[in-house]
């Protein structure tokens, strides 16, 4: 199951692009996605009925739901504009990010394995990331923007997630996640697709790479656990690289695949450091989504990067 959570969420990026072709735009896309996502939990909630959360809760999680919409069309906007494989390996930055918010913000004195995953990730993304600054900088900055976007996400949800159940979290931020896309859509004109295969990638996202990807997440953490679950999460980016390749030709370097290999080697570092995972809460590309994140995530697990929102709680490790 948590191979398939993988595949999944690593799809995400190429059916954007298939969608792109097609003459969507990220706004429309995110529309499609979060709408029929936010259909589907708020079913979900009305069906099981959980506990309804304090108002502060739901305001806090209103909050968190606009951080999920910059980083969702943050990485969506850089999918546009650079490879899908580049755009994801960046995005996985993320859980050495949240390892250096736990030091900075949370006063949680970094491990000597914590500063090596750092350093090491640091230098992958230096190579993944400078062939392609002079051919598209802001793609670069977009991606990288995501990832701060979604370790703010992972960060400030931990207290509120422990709150709030999963599925309730998940479905606030959806909800304000397409409500957020539809204004901006509405103010700047979205763009959907033009043609019946750009309409199936872009439902695709929403069934497959948010719906689908999550349900599997969450059956997994039930069955292996949030350790496994975040070394497994590894392989999102590798499926993004290799369906990139067969489906557009789209390649990295040499340089920037060892780049890719560093970053991936420091995040299963620190997935699998003694200590450094909490109970699974709920990646930006849907707010419940992954467990595996470092150090500051004891505290709270999160959503996905670049997919469906995940609740903080459930996303630990992992926007696409």
């Amino acid at each position: 199951m948590l191979l398939l959570s993988a595949a999944c969420f690593g799809a995400m990026a190429v059916f954007a692009k298939l969608a792109y072709a097609a003459g969507a735009d990220p706004a429309g896309l995110l529309i499609v996605r979060f709408g029929g996502a936010a259909l589907v939990l708020a079913a979900a909630v009305a069906v099981t009925r959980p506990a309804r959360p304090a108002r502060r809760d739901l305001l806090f999680l209103a909050g968190l739901g606009v951080v999920y919409v910059c980083q969702a069309l943050s990485f969506l906007t850089a999918v546009a504009r650079i490879p899908a494989g580049l755009a994801a390996v960046l995005l996985y930055t993320y859980p050495i990010l949240v390892a250096a918010a736990a030091a900075l913000f949370l006063r949680q004195r970094p491990t000597r394995r914590q500063l090596g995953a750092m350093a090491a990730a640091t230098a992958g993304v230096v190579l993944v990331a400078a062939p392609a600054m002079s051919r598209d900088a802001a793609g670069i900055a977009l991606a990288l923007a995501a990832a701060v976007f979604y370790t703010g996400y992972l960060v400030l949800g931990a207290g509120v997630t422990a709150r709030v159940p999963a599925m309730v979290a998940t479905a606030v931020v959806c909800v304000v996640a397409f409500a957020g896309n539809a204004g901006l859509g509405a103010a700047a004109g979205a763009s959907f697709p033009r043609t019946t295969g750009g309409w199936l990638a872009v439902i695709a996202i929403a069934l497959v790479s948010t719906i689908v990807a999550l349900a599997a997440m969450f059956a997994g953490l039930r069955l292996q656990g949030p350790t496994t679950a975040a070394t497994v999460s590894t392989f999102e980016p590798v499926v993004t690289v290799a369906l990139a390749y067969v489906v557009f030709g789209e390649t990295l370097s040499p340089a920037q695949l060892g780049g890719g290999v560093l970053v991936l080697a420091a995040v299963t570092l620190l997935t699998l450091a003694p200590g450094s995972h909490a109970a699974a809460p709920a990646r930006p590309e849907v707010p419940a989504e992954r467990a595996g994140a470092p150090a500051a995530q004891e505290a709270a697990p999160g959503p996905r990067p670049g997919s469906g929102p995940p609740s903080p709680e459930a996303e630990p490790g992992r926007a696409s």
